[in-house]
């Protein structure tokens, strides 16, 4: 290959790279799926003896968000975690207890770009999480009911992006809720990928 043609290879590609890097500022969309946990617990739901069954496991979000400039942006969430279980509660053969729950969320977001397309970022703000608490038949034979709770808690995450080609980022990141009220913690990580309207 030609020195010419090596040259205006690598132009093309510094301009291309380039371009991606440049963080658009407006509107983006994203979603992402990854590992999701609750620390739903026969403990801390009083239903000791029992046994916590699949406390992690798939999950995954959805995000609309506003990017007012390189560094910083405002972000809205959904966050799907993985069903757990508790089972025999109470010490109670077949009485199973199933925990669902989603949280939607609103971030400020503080991105530090370092180069070659790569940023790294930090949010916090405000989540409001839904849990759904469904006992089976055995378990409410014995008193133990489904109930539905739900509460505002903060929420922090960190991750980061990658600017691969223009509009599109890859995004690796973590969140978490703290646990509060009848609201256990719970974290998500997650891979994604994000697409920033021109």
């Amino acid at each position: 290959m030609s020195f010419k043609k090596i040259a205006g290879l690598v132009t093309g590609l510094l301009i291309v790279t380039a371009s991606a890097q440049a963080n658009t500022n407006g509107i983006y969309v994203g979603g992402s799926i990854g590992r999701a946990s609750t620390d739903y617990s026969a403990g801390n739901q009083n239903l000791s003896p029992g046994k916590t069954k699949d406390d992690s496991g798939l999950g995954w979000s959805g995000l609309l968000g506003y990017q007012m400039n390189r560094n910083f942006a405002l972000q809205a969430d959904f966050i799907q975690y993985n069903d757990s279980s508790i089972d025999n509660v109470k010490g109670i053969n077949g009485a199973d207890v199933d925990y669902e729950q989603d949280a939607g969320d609103i971030v400020g977001k503080l991105m530090f770009p370092f180069g070659n397309g790569f940023n790294i970022f930090a949010t916090g703000g405000i989540a409001y999480v839904k849990l759904d608490r469904n006992a089976n038949s055995t378990a409410k034979a014995f008193n133990i009911k489904s109930d539905d709770k739900d509460g505002v808690r903060p929420t922090y995450g960190l991750g980061l992006g990658y600017d691969f080609y223009p509009g599109w980022s890859a995004i690796a990141s973590w969140s978490q809720i703290p646990s509060g009220g009848s609201i256990e913690q719970s974290n998500y990580f997650g891979l994604g990928l994000n697409f920033h309207f021109s």
